[in-house]
């Protein structure tokens, strides 16, 4: 559960709405956006703003390397049929 918004679990969009979707507001940060046709405000320290959007880059970091490795996978599942015919 994000401790940010109190989310289950996040999708892309709704992570990106916590890390990016957030403006400066003295101490504190403030996120509005829309879930269920509903408007919330989060307010949230910057300590936690900056931990969300270095998780974020993580995962961004994390998913391009799951693609290489899938690729890598593609290649030699290929190298292995035209070597087995």
């Amino acid at each position: 559960q994000c401790y940010l918004c109190g989310q289950p679990e996040h999708t892309e969009e709704s992570l990106s709405l916590c890390a990016a979707g957030i403006s400066a507001f003295g101490d504190t940060q403030v996120a509005n956006g829309k879930e269920e046709g509903k408007t919330k405000t989060l307010y949230i320290r910057q300590a936690e703003v900056a931990e969300v959007r270095k998780e974020t880059e993580n995962y961004g970091k994390a998913k391009g390397l799951l693609r290489q490795a899938a690729q890598i996978n593609l290649e030699l599942f290929k190298m292995r049929r035209a070597r087995h015919g």
